[in-house]
């Protein structure tokens, strides 16, 4: 998750396929926190990046994630998928969405 994280908050990945690629990169790596973060910080959506990076912390806290935290993700999730949706254009939107 650092590795490919940090490439997309370094700025050094410009192009915007680019970083949902990187995205889809950590969602297949199973960081679904991870991706659903950056995708809010790509997206803008500060409220929904600052409440995950919660869920992530009582996630290693806990040592596993509780089905009640977990569904907590998936509200966030779609909280974010609610701003791109507003900010983003429809092929954008899908290549997001596809990244998941």
């Amino acid at each position: 998750m650092d590795r490919v994280f940090r490439e997309l908050t370094e700025g050094k990945i410009k192009d915007f396929d680019a970083k949902v690629a990187k995205i889809a990169e950590m969602t297949d790596e199973n960081d679904h926190g991870g991706s659903i973060l950056a995708a809010a910080k790509l997206v803008g959506d500060k409220k929904v990046a600052d409440r995950v990076k919660l869920v992530m912390k009582l996630h290693m806290l806990e040592g596993h994630m509780p089905m009640e935290l977990l569904n907590y993700r998936r509200g966030l999730y779609k909280e974010m998928l609610a701003t791109a949706k507003k900010k983003l254009s429809k092929d954008d939107l899908e290549t997001l969405h596809g990244a998941f």
